[in-house]
Parts: C-alpha cells; sequence; structure tokens
C-alpha cells in the first residue's frame, strides 16, 4: 500500500470513528422519531406517507425490522457519511489533483455538519452520498465515454432522486457540465442522452409525489424576502466552512467564525484562478457548487426554509473547490495556509465539545421526558404538545401506548378559541394534564402561549420540569370556582 492509499485509510477511519462515537446516547428528535415511525409502517403506507421520496424510509423499514434503538436506526446515515469521504477524494485525484483529493477528503471527514447528519436518521447524509456518486461517475463518463461509468452515474442519480427532491439540483448540475465541457456535439453524444433517458424513466414512478411536492412549495405563502433567503445561504456556507452554528450559536467564537469564511473565500479565489488548459476542471467543480447552493437559494426565498441541510448538495463541492485552493497555496508555501488551517482546527474542536461533550444528554431530552410521564401516568390522563409535529418523539419512546394530542397543524385566527375549546373538551373528562412546551414546534403554533395561561387560570398546576429547552406541566384537576 503506498503512502496516498494509508493516508486515506487513516482519514476514513477518523471518519468512520468521529460517526460511530456516541452514535446512540441522544433520544431521537422530532424528524428522526417521524422516519422511523414512517418506517414502521406497510410499504405502500411508506410510498405515499411522505412529499420527501420513499427510499429511505423503504431502508429503513427494513432496518426497523431488526431492531428499533436509537444506535441502529441511526447507523445507515453513519455508513453513508463514511462512505462520502473516500468518493470525494476519487472525483479530484480523477480530474488529476491527488493532493487536493485528500484535503477534500479531510475537510468531509472532519465537518462538524456532516458529522451531525451522518449521526441522523434522516436522509441527508444518503443525499450528500448519492449526490458525490453522480458526480464521480460523470466526471468518468466525460473523461472515459464508458457504459460502466454511464451505468454508475445513472444507479447514483436515480438513489439521489429517490431520496430526496434537491437531488434534483445535481442533475442540472450535471447538464451545465457536458454542455460547457462537450459544447455543440452534446446532442450527437448518445451516450450521456441515454443515461438521462434511463434516469427519467426510472423516476417515473415517483413523478407524481414531485408534482405534489412542488405544488406545495408553489402554494407557500412564507416566501418573498430575498434578505431571508441570503441570510440562509451566508449560514448555511457558515456552518460549512467554520463548523456547525447550531453547537456555536452561544460561543464567543463569532468573529473567528467570520474571519475563517473570508479567508475561506480566499481559498476559493485560489482555486477558481488556478489557471489550466482543461475546461473540464472549472466546469467539473465550480459548476456543482453553484447550480444547487443557488437552486436552494431560491428554495430558501420561495418557502422561508433556512436550514443548511437544505443546501447540503453543495457541501461536497465547496470542500472540492477549498481542496484545490488548499493544494495551490501548499504548493506555494502561503504563510496564510497554517492560519487558515488553525482556525478551522479552532473552530472545529469548540463545536465538538458542544457535539460530544458533558452538555450534549440535555440538547434532546425525549427520551427522558417519556420516561417521566410513563412513570407518573394514571388512568385518564392525557399528554398535550403544543405543536402538530412534537409528539412524535413521545410516540416513539412510548411505543404509542399513551393517550396524546397535538395542537392544531392548521393555524386559526384565535389560540384563545382552541384554549377554550380545549378546556371543554379535554379539562373536564380527564384526571391530569401533561402539557409539553417545545420552543422549536412552538413557533407559529401557539407563540404566546394560550393553552398554557388557559390552563394555569382553569386547572391546578401540581409540578414543572425542565428537559433542557422543552419544558413539562402537570395540571391537576379543575380549580374550585
Amino acid at each position: 500500500m503506498n503512502r496516498s492509499k494509508t493516508l486515506l485509510v487513516c482519514i476514513i477511519g477518523v471518519a468512520a470513528l468521529l460517526r460511530l462515537y456516541q452514535l446512540g446516547t441522544k433520544s431521537l428528535g422530532v424528524d428522526e422519531s417521524f422516519s422511523v415511525l414512517l418506517a414502521e409502517r406497510s410499504l405502500a403506507q411508506i410510498w405515499r406517507g411522505d412529499l420527501h421520496p420513499p427510499l429511505y424510509h423503504v431502508m429503513l423499514h427494513f432496518v426497523a425490522m431488526i431492531g428499533r434503538s436509537e444506535w441502529l436506526v441511526r447507523l445507515p446515515s453513519a455508513l453513508a457519511g463514511i462512505a462520502t469521504v473516500p468518493l470525494s477524494y476519487q472525483f479530484l485525484d480523477r480530474l488529476g489533483f491527488p493532493r487536493a483529493g485528500m484535503w477534500a477528503a479531510v475537510l468531509v471527514a472532519v465537518s462538524p455538519l456532516h458529522i451531525h447528519h451522518s449521526q441522523e436518521a434522516r436522509m441527508y447524509s444518503f443525499l450528500v452520498l448519492f449526490c458525490t456518486g453522480s458526480l464521480y461517475c460523470l466526471l468518468r463518463m466525460l473523461q472515459t465515454r464508458s457504459t460502466r461509468s454511464a451505468v454508475g452515474h445513472v444507479v447514483f442519480t436515480v438513489l439521489g432522486l429517490y431520496t430526496h427532491n434537491l437531488a434534483w439540483s445535481i442533475v442540472v448540475a450535471g447538464w451545465a457540465v457536458v454542455a460547457v465541457t462537450e459544447g455543440r456535439p452534446l446532442l450527437r453524444w448518445r451516450g450521456f442522452l441515454a443515461a438521462q433517458a434511463a434516469i427519467l424513466f426510472c423516476y417515473l414512478p415517483w413523478a407524481t409525489g414531485l408534482f405534489h411536492h412542488a405544488t406545495s412549495i408553489a402554494s407557500s405563502s412564507a416566501g418573498g424576502d430575498w434578505g431571508r433567503a441570503c441570510a440562509a445561504g451566508f449560514v448555511a456556507i457558515t456552518d460549512f466552512l467554520s463548523g456547525f452554528s447550531y453547537y456555536l450559536q452561544d460561543s464567543s467564537l463569532h468573529t473567528l467564525c467570520l474571519l475563517t469564511v473570508c479567508l475561506s473565500f480566499i481559498v476559493f479565489l485560489r482555486a477558481m484562478t488556478w489557471r489550466q488548459p482543461n475546461r473540464l476542471f472549472h466546469a467539473a467543480t465550480l459548476l456543482p457548487f453553484a447550480i444547487p447552493f443557488a437552486m436552494s437559494m431560491a428554495l430558501s426565498w420561495k418557502t422561508g426554509m433556512s436550514h443548511s441541510k437544505y443546501f447540503f448538495p453543495a457541501f461536497v463541492p465547496l470542500m472540492w473547490i477549498l481542496g484545490l485552493g488548499l493544494e495551490r497555496m501548499q504548493r506555494r508555501r502561503s504563510a496564510a495556509l497554517p492560519v487558515y488551517l488553525g482556525m478551522v482546527l479552532i473552530l472545529t474542536a469548540a463545536s465538538y465539545w458542544k457535539y460530544y461533550g458533558p452538555d450534549q444528554a440535555g440538547r434532546d431530552p425525549w427520551r427522558n421526558i417519556s420516561a417521566y410521564i410513563e412513570r407518573h401516568w394514571q388512568q385518564g390522563d392525557i399528554a398535550v404538545f403544543n405543536g402538530p409535529y412534537s409528539f412524535y418523539p413521545f410516540a416513539y419512546y412510548t411505543h404509542g401506548s399513551l393517550h396524546w394530542e397535538g395542537m392544531p397543524k392548521t393555524i386559526p385566527p384565535s389560540m384563545q378559541t382552541v384554549a377554550a375549546d380545549f378546556g371543554r373538551t379535554e379539562i373536564q373528562r380527564v384526571h391530569r394534564v401533561f402539557l409539553v412546551i417545545s420552543p422549536g414546534s412552538q413557533m407559529g403554533i401557539d407563540p404566546r402561549n394560550h393553552v398554557l395561561q388557559w390552563l394555569k387560570e382553569n386547572a391546578r398546576c401540581d409540578t414543572t420540569k425542565h428537559f433542557g429547552a422543552i419544558t413539562l406541566y402537570s395540571f391537576g384537576v379543575r380549580k374550585p370556582s
């Protein structure tokens, strides 16, 4: 084994350690619980049970047949995250830049954002893997025109499209790469056209699902704010480059984050101003980042969604560009290289401390909340949640055996009316109410806590307990008039 392969194996080993360490420690969150509960249904129900394509939940369906522990349901995502690391290297190695490929593999392996989603029972780790594999096989197609590469491109692309609708951004990026590098003879390249036809044919069974998802986005009234979309893009870039902002939001490292983003922009320019005689160099590195990122910005503008995971198809292509910039700086022995790497190291270590540190158990307290309610549950009790989806972890940990209700999915004109209706229909016929207030699910549902206030005025608050950011109230019988 030569030196490069040995180094790559070590990087993969570090990636595996970071993704498997404490894999089952945290309790499942809202989205994870939804995925597991959906995966436990029949395959027919999975097919029509979510706006997202069904591949991930079908795979999780068979995993759940073995067991439903946190470690087991997250293991496929961890394995997908580990497999992304060597693919990140192979792409740039195929392009003729093995040292840059090694830098990109390191950046992917230690990325706190990628580790987070590799330890989550959701589809985003698979989305990154399949998009990376699709681009790698497309590059091989452009270089060799081989049937094997075309088949690999079709397989990875179809898997990505059946994992998440965001994979379409990589398809569009692939078309742009081919158009730029091949020029007018593109229409005469039957192999590429046949591959795209095969992809579209395989996707036909889910075409109606894509239509329904697109219709729901088109009918969204939350968008139209480019300022918010730009802010979402900036946060995504920050998460890609300088740790995971979720774990640094309460730290004193914001200035260092900003400086790291600025230095990363310089590294980015170093890569893009590297003169190469082959048009494939710039097309294969810039377009797979720019097009998915721009499409995610447009989606954020339309829907108001601001999570960094919605920019994830652009993650590995950005690491490729940074890897090329770092190689160029290394060749020129730039004094900025150790400074940049030191800043990234500090921010990554700070994210690791927040993620793996002693206070991480309090971030996802659903296991403890469910256990507490189960211990104190009596006949005639009810658990109520202030959001339409926050009951999923409770249903997962209690196996759906206890009586719960969520607030309405459709926001009514007056939450006071809901509070009064809830009081008339629930308080009078139950023994006790466990009210779970989750800040994440509270947004847009009952921001002023009308239900909580109504219960405090019309029932006796016996217990108030805090589980991280989530608060649990226990209310007894009505107060005497």
